[in-house]
């Protein structure tokens, strides 16, 4: 950064001491148009046409919103979600060919997992392209084999007259992470109770109370969108790890740049032999090495529990995520503490170590100050829109199948909200030995 401000402060000086020739620079840039203007046009040109064809695919797109029905008593914990995750990354590779992806708009497949709570009725949705459904299903009864499922009407299209009018007020937010990608938050494997009869905490007790206090005239959507992540981000982790226990991390260096630096390397190995009369070996470090591999031995025990949950982190498949939240309710019912309710259910997952989940400021129903209220009602509509348009166009941050099995799975059997839905009776198949006529 402080050669970028020196460069500034010469130009600065240029343009003051030196009118004339500023002036001779900038014809010259102009006289070489035929060089620079076709690569800003095409440009332009690219990021146009790839918004373009990327919106037609998607809208061409047929969705499926499946609603499932959690069996009545489910023992285990959230271990199962994780499987089911783990199953679903298999819709990465959606875009085979670059064919696809750049003339006729192709992007990878992502799916909303959402948890909504309707006048004090607790829904569990997915909602995914129709060519996958039968996977996704398939995955379901894999995993919950007493589930039931079945085609629901989107609650999206389902919204009162006047939801944004004087009678009713609205709050919501889009949520990611707080830090970056590799530091991981906590997961179901930290809500563990020493009591013998409740070996498990389970974290979605907290919301599933939170829905069943809903009276009529309050609802609250919770959409979480997830599309496979490729490895790739996985280097991130290691540079992560890398820079805590102090182990140099290996530079990246494409083809050119690794050829320059080799050429580099022996030009002044040449200059050095020349000079001293010495014989440096090519490749010598420039700096001096630590004599310990890391530094893991000297580090708390807080420290080395960041290292492990990273290493833990990047060891499992993963996805791009983001989360969108949106309460709403007629305004003589509405009040923030029930925002500040929903808000403990993702505040459980954060540690101060590691990592949690924060809403975007410009994505968030909040305005201070200057035309407040105008700003405000832009943007609860913009949230509005976004939430039912359900598009997921953006980069997303990233939680492996452990960390979205936390967020989002079955209520287990320690949870006893009133409300949760649960299949009551066991529904039998016919024989298999049934003769077919």
């Amino acid at each position: 950064m402080g050669f970028f401000y020196y460069f500034v402060i010469i130009i600065f000086m240029d343009i003051l001491i030196f009118p004339n020739f500023v002036v001779e620079i900038g014809k010259a840039f102009l006289s070489l148009w035929w060089v620079w203007l076709p690569i800003f046009l095409f440009i332009i040109f690219f990021g146009s046409w790839m918004y373009y064809i990327q919106r037609k695919w998607w809208m061409n797109i047929k969705w499926v919103l499946l609603e499932v029905k959690p069996p009545k008593e489910i023992e285990q914990s959230p271990r199962i979600a994780e499987a089911f995750f783990a199953g679903i990354y298999a819709l990465m590779g959606t875009v085979s060919t670059k064919f696809e992806k750049y003339f006729l708009g192709a992007c990878q497949h992502y799916m909303n997992i959402e948890i909504v709570g309707i006048d004090g009725q607790i829904r569990f949705l997915l909602r995914m392209p129709a060519v996958h459904r039968n996977f996704i299903e398939s995955k379901i009864y894999a995993e919950w084999p007493k589930a039931e499922i079945y085609e629901a009407k989107d609650y999206v299209d389902d919204l009162l007259p006047g939801v944004l009018g004087k009678d009713w007020d609205l709050w919501g937010a889009m949520l990611g992470l707080a830090r970056p990608n590799p530091y991981p938050i906590r997961t179901y494997v930290d809500f563990v109770d020493l009591l013998p009869k409740q070996p498990f905490v389970d974290p979605v007790a907290n919301f599933m109370e939170f829905l069943s206090k809903f009276g009529p005239g309050q609802r609250a959507w919770m959409q979480i969108y997830v599309r496979p992540a490729p490895d790739s981000w996985v280097e991130e982790g290691k540079q992560t790890v890398a820079k805590l226990i102090g182990r140099a991390a290996p530079a990246k260096q494409g083809f050119f740049l690794g050829e320059v630096f080799g050429w580099l390397d022996a030009l002044r190995a040449v200059i050095t032999e020349m000079v001293y009369g010495t014989v440096e070996p090519l490749g010598a470090a420039t700096k001096e090495e630590s004599k310990y591999p890391s530094m893991m031995q000297f580090m708390s025990p807080g420290e080395k529990e960041v290292v492990e949950a990273i290493e833990r982190k990047i060891s499992k498949k993963a996805f791009e995520f983001k989360i969108q939240f949106i309460y709403m309710a007629k305004k003589d019912i509405f009040s923030r503490p029930t925002v500040a309710g929903a808000f403990g259910f993702f505040n459980q997952f954060a540690a101060l170590n590691m990592n949690g989940f924060k809403p975007y400021p410009q994505y968030t129903t909040k305005a201070y100050y200057f035309l407040a209220d105008q700003r405000l009602t832009l943007k609860q509509k913009i949230i509005l829109r976004l939430c039912r348009m359900r598009s997921f166009w953006e980069k997303g941050a990233i939680l492996n199948a452990e960390e979205l099995a936390t967020v989002w799975h079955f209520p287990t059997i320690v949870v006893e909200a009133p409300m949760v839905p649960q299949v009551e009776a066991k529904k039998g198949g016919p024989p298999a030995e049934l003769p077919v006529v």
